[in-house]
């Protein structure tokens, strides 16, 4: 999940190499066409860091046009540009065919591109659920779980601001159990939580399918002797990248498990 999150880790960015795909725009119509597509208004400080984003790695580039005396900058998609653009709709194929794709959508690449962000904002949400359809686990024991697993302290504030986030979607429950004289919660996976763990595993797959897919047409680069990477398990899988500087290119961690499931 780790690298599917940075795909996603800029909200604007997916769906603004959308809207260059059809055509080139001018950035105050493409505000304007990408807040009709999503309805909602799209910031002009956003779409500013946005395109320049989109800039720095390649995915798009400026040329400028001659409106009277001003020289207008036009946005166009690059081939680089579109490449990753196939990634970002294998996802979204995978999306608006899963049950749990949410069904006020319209229907837009756009819209579902922007819906996908929002369902990887945050960091724990997946890794919480793929434990929890383990077994149910107390807060303290879930940490600790949680922690094992991906070699690094869970703050607890964190955690529990992710129970709480996932028992008002419905997700996960809280049962009271005895433990000694006091009386803790249990948290327990919803059917609606494993729908939604299901589309974090279907999107896993895509992206391991279309990454197997892309390496195959290219040389294989490991020399003879190179160690191959340890596989996580499903937790670690499900980590999403947080807040904070990452690599532009993440180094790829195939999951374990998740296949057939």
């Amino acid at each position: 999940m780790f690298e599917i999150k940075e795909l996603f880790r800029f909200r604007w960015d997916p769906a603004i190499l959308a809207c260059l795909a059809e055509q080139p725009w001018r950035n105050r119509a493409l505000a304007r066409h990408l807040g009709e597509r999503i309805g909602d208004r799209v910031e002009n400080n956003t779409l500013s860091r946005s395109l320049d984003r989109l800039r720095d790695r390649g995915f798009a580039v400026v040329h400028h046009t001659t409106m009277g005396r001003r020289a207008i900058p036009i946005y166009h998609i690059t081939d680089s540009g579109r490449i990753q653009l196939d990634v970002y709709r294998a996802l979204v194929r995978t999306y608006v065919q899963h049950p749990a794709a949410s069904r006020s959508d319209n229907g837009t690449e756009v819209h579902a591109l922007v819906k996908i962000a929002d369902l990887l904002r945050f960091r724990w949400d997946p890794a919480i659920l793929a434990c929890l359809a383990e077994q149910p686990w107390r807060n303290r024991a879930l940490a600790k779980h949680l922690g094992e697993h991906i070699g690094d302290r869970v703050e607890d504030n964190a955690l529990s601001r992710s129970l709480g986030r996932l028992r008002r979607g419905g997700f996960v429950v809280a049962h009271p159990a005895t433990v000694g004289r006091r009386i803790v919660p249990v948290y327990r996976i919803t059917g609606q939580g494993s729908v939604r763990l299901d589309m974090y595993r279907a999107f896993v797959r895509t992206y391991q399918q279309h990454r197997a897919k892309t390496a195959s047409r290219k040389p294989a680069n490991r020399r003879p002797g190179t160690p191959r990477m340890a596989v996580p398990t499903e937790c670690q899988s499900m980590i999403v990248s947080g807040s904070g500087s990452r690599p532009e290119v993440p180094t790829i961690r195939m999951p374990h498990g998740l296949e057939g499931k």
